[in-house]
């Protein structure tokens, strides 16, 4: 079982931080596209829609990340936050 939660606590790590990653380029790609637009509309939307996305992703992957952490220190209520943001 230790080597299973070990795992698990690693895969959680990783795929939480790939998901930090994709939710930061999202929000350099979309502002990007708005600023090369030159349109004070599009900047504007797109800024609306790339700090969405962005903060989405960062507010799903910090707790896993933390949760992926916890678990490698065998914390019991560890368990629980990764059950948890597995299901969402």
């Amino acid at each position: 079982m230790e080597k299973h939660v070990h795992v698990l606590g690693i895969l959680h790590i990783v795929y939480n931080a790939l998901g930090l990653l994709v939710g930061i380029f999202l929000f350099w790609l979309l502002m990007g596209a708005g600023i090369i637009s030159k349109d004070s509309e599009a900047i504007t939307v797109l800024f609306i829609v790339a700090t969405s996305l962005a903060s989405f992703f960062i507010i799903m992957s910090v707790p896993g990340i933390l949760g992926g952490v916890f678990l490698l220190k065998w914390k019991g209520w560890a368990r629980i936050v990764v059950l948890i943001l597995g299901f969402l």
